[in-house]
């Protein structure tokens, strides 16, 4: 028997989704509940001061003191502005030429670790430097630098370059000439002692380091006297003094003469005491001791390496072996030297460790020095020295971290803030290496 479509629709349920049921209400009520939840939670995070529910990590160490208050550095979910930073630390300039300047956070990136807050990623430097806009036409930096690979020559081997410093010295002559005796040559470490902060070495300076072989001395009548290493100004009141000294000590050595009808026998004219060493240390006298022994410590260089010496030694005590006179002066003028300015710093824009290449030889980074006779030329290693050990992407490569060897805020008009800027940029303190024990080259 055939059912009609009416008896049929009889049997559906129309209000079965409106009844009300008790599982509904209650997954309705859990609803309303976590909603709620979460806006409380969102409230709480965007309104507490001190954000208790992150857990971001460890804070550096230069930061531990501020425990767990972030209100010290952060604002309200809004990451760390650059002036929290400068509350505490100086502000420093990266370049006069910059065309922006990133926040100090982009940089230095916090909650990572206890000891890695100086250690800046790569990608920050490549950031600017990848595709660098440049104020001059002909930019003192690379535009486009990726990767040490990128890197152009050290500044001071780039093509024109020169020792400008206004002092003769021979490494060659120093440590390899036939003309020193074997016991007197030198070794690198007997001249260049690295700093004790381990990068720079020391200055170079006439007493410990020259006056062993170079002592002014030979002076005097009776070649006794020797003078401090100073101005012309400064030396001629040593003398004066060191002369006046020896002609009281010795009358009779520096006053004296032989009286040839009694062999043995000093014979002294009987002549006014304060004359005769007035006369003596005047310098306006050309046969006066003073004159004379000026005259000897500023003898022309051309006089000095003409004198046919057989050992260099024997004219070593001349000023202007070394020195160079800055200008001409007049008759009875003591001279005018030019400042030597040895440079103690050759990378203006870079840092270099002496302290971590110890265990290297010193020729294995200046080759040429032992046969370099050129005053002027610069004896640092090359970029291709550097790149057999400091290799992009190799494993077993010492590093080529822009970090290693270039500070990123500008310190080179204040040398106090470079100098302590060096020690806390230092290599250990930033990977926290241990630097090789092993001492100097002294051969």
């Amino acid at each position: 028997m055939a059912r009609a479509s009416k008896e049929l629709a009889k049997r559906l349920r129309f209000d079965h989704f409106p009844r009300p049921d008790t599982f509904r209400r209650w997954y309705g009520l859990v609803g309303l509940l976590c909603i709620a939840a979460g806006a409380g939670a969102w409230y709480g995070l965007h309104t507490t001061t001190k954000q208790r529910q992150y857990l971001p990590g460890p804070v550096s160490q230069g930061h531990a003191s501020f425990g767990d208050r972030c209100e010290t550095c952060h604002e309200s979910y809004e990451g760390v502005p650059t002036k929290a930073c400068l509350g505490c630390h100086a502000e420093r300039t990266h370049s006069k030429s910059e065309v922006r300047t990133p926040d100090c956070a982009s940089c230095h990136v916090e909650h990572r670790a206890t000891g890695v807050l100086l250690a800046v990623a790569n990608a920050s430097c490549v950031d600017c430097h990848g595709a660098l806009t440049t104020t001059r036409a002909e930019p003192e930096v690379q535009r486009s630098l990726r990767g040490f690979a990128d890197h152009p020559e050290l500044g001071p081997l780039r093509p024109g370059r020169r020792d400008e410093a206004a002092i003769r010295f021979n490494h060659k002559i120093h440590l390899a000439s036939t003309k020193i005796a074997a016991a007197d040559k030198l070794a690198c470490a007997g001249c260049h002692v690295v700093a004790a902060n381990g990068g720079l070495m020391q200055p170079i300076v006439f007493e410990p380091h020259c006056k062993k072989c170079h002592a002014q001395g030979g002076l005097g009548p009776d070649s006794s006297v020797e003078v401090v290493h100073e101005t012309p100004e400064i030396v001629r009141e040593d003398l004066k003094a060191k002369l006046l000294f020896a002609a009281v000590n010795n009358p009779d050595g520096i006053f004296g003469s032989t009286d040839p009808g009694l062999p043995g026998r000093v014979r002294r004219d009987p002549l006014d005491a304060s004359t005769s060493l007035a006369a003596f240390i005047d310098p306006t006298r050309a046969n006066s001791a003073l004159a004379k022994a000026e005259s000897k410590l500023y003898a022309p260089l051309d006089t000095v390496v003409g004198q046919g010496a057989t050992s260099l030694l024997d004219t070593n005590k001349y000023c202007f072996l070394c020195h160079d006179e800055n200008g001409t002066r007049a008759a009875g003028e003591l001279p005018r030297l030019k400042p030597t300015k040895i440079r103690t710093r050759w990378l203006g824009r870079g840092e270099f460790s002496h302290r971590t290449h110890d265990l290297l030889k010193c020729a294995h980074c200046h080759p040429d020095v032992r046969e370099s006779a050129d005053t002027a030329a610069v004896n640092l290693p090359p970029k291709a020295t550097c790149v057999r050990c400091h290799i992009d992407g190799e494993a077993r490569s010492a590093g080529t971290s822009c970090m290693l060897c270039h500070l990123y805020h500008d310190t080179s008009k204040d040398h106090a803030l470079r100098d302590s800027r060096r020690k806390e940029i230092s290599i250990e303190a930033i990977f926290g290496k241990e630097a090789p024990g092993a001492q100097h080259e002294n051969h």
